[in-house]
């Protein structure tokens, strides 16, 4: 028998799974990895809403501002933060800067976090 010892660390606490063979091992990370990415979905849904609404601007506006085509503006914004899409890297920096956040800002996950970006931008 393999034991493969796992430990999870949060910013609360540090947690030691034992798993006992490579197919557990296998679907134990894959469980973790799928939780990690439905998290940073719901992260930058968030605080893609979250930057918008502070600078005041429609989804339209926003859209239009990153250059998109005004047949799509207002529709594109809207998944990406229903998070029915993702933005490519490029249009996130387009977002970032005309929101004036950095890219990091949307994959923020606490306060203090998003203070100490605040901070680095101002910089």
């Amino acid at each position: 028998m393999i034991v493969i010892p796992v430990v999870l660390i949060d910013s609360l606490n540090t947690t030691l799974f034992v798993v006992n063979n490579q197919e557990k091992y296998t679907k134990f990370v894959t469980l973790i990895f799928r939780i990690e990415v439905m998290n940073l979905q719901e992260i930058f849904t968030r605080r893609f809403k979250e930057a918008r609404k502070a600078k005041n601007l429609t989804q339209e506006k926003l859209g239009l501002a990153i250059g998109l085509d005004e047949f799509v503006a207002s529709t594109r914004i809207n998944r990406y933060e229903k998070g029915n899409h993702q933005p490519d890297l490029n249009t996130l920096q387009k977002i970032a800067e005309v929101l004036e956040v950095p890219p990091a800002f949307f994959f923020s996950d606490d306060e203090f976090s998003v203070k100490i970006l605040d901070l680095y931008k101002n910089n």
